[in-house]
């Protein structure tokens, strides 16, 4: 019984997931590419979009050091939740940018259909190696994603902390369901802070970081000066 009721919640979550795509995609500037409906393209230019998100935290919040070890793998877990789908978000934890007591790192993809939507999630949460190899995890920072239209195209979003603190062992699978927070916590002292926006690329892929001029570029679209590096 168990088994039934768990595959109904699933398929009616990913019917809502359908919905709620195609509605966006109806009233978007942005369509699916002919003969791929996981692409999107700009309906005016031909480009595509890619969809770019800064994940700062105050230098004075403790992180394991190294935040990447062999027996564990990334420390700082990132989470990338739709409906229907949880996977990890593409942050290379090697490149940081620390500057005015901030560390922040930038986490490009190129913007999926459900991203036209604004009920997606990015959840981060930090993991403590302890003596005997297991793991001791602060509590799980859950930000609501902004649908890739919510703000002009180059123009970020406001730096955002999450609008939900939970601990437990299924946090994301219960954000992905929307289900109540199995143990509520409290904000943490130097918690993380998140902001996003939506450029245009000739390229499909996301390319490399020294390749992508959209990671400097102004609110005007272009970059100040060639990256060169």
């Amino acid at each position: 019984m168990r088994t039934v009721t768990w595959r109904c919640t699933l398929a009616l979550m990913v019917l809502l997931c359908v919905v709620s795509v195609d509605a966006a995609q109806a009233r978007s500037r942005f369509r699916p590419m002919p003969g791929h409906d996981d692409i999107l393209e700009d309906r005016a230019s031909g480009t595509y979009p890619h969809a770019h998100c800064q994940l700062r935290v105050p230098l004075a919040r403790d992180l394991p050091a190294p935040l990447t070890t062999e027996a564990h793998g990334d420390l700082l877990r990132k989470t990338f939740i739709t409906r229907a789908t949880m996977e990890s978000a593409g942050i290379d934890l090697t490149h940081v940018r620390i500057a005015d007591g901030w560390r922040t790192w930038l986490w490009r993809e190129r913007a999926v259909p459900v991203r036209l939507a604004d009920d997606n999630l990015f959840s981060v949460k930090v993991n403590w190696p302890q003596p005997d190899g297991t793991l001791r995890a602060d509590p799980t920072e859950i930000f609501r994603l902004p649908a890739l239209e919510a703000y002009p195209l180059y123009h970020w979003s406001p730096w955002q902390r999450a609008q939900h603190v939970r601990t437990g062992e299924h946090v994301e699978y219960q954000a992905m369901q929307g289900a109540s927070a199995e143990v509520p916590a409290p904000a943490p002292q130097h918690p993380f802070e998140l902001r996003c926006r939506t450029v245009l690329s000739p390229h499909i892929a996301v390319p490399a970081e020294a390749e992508d001029a959209n990671i400097d570029a102004g609110e005007d679209g272009h970059a100040a000066a060639p990256r060169g590096r």
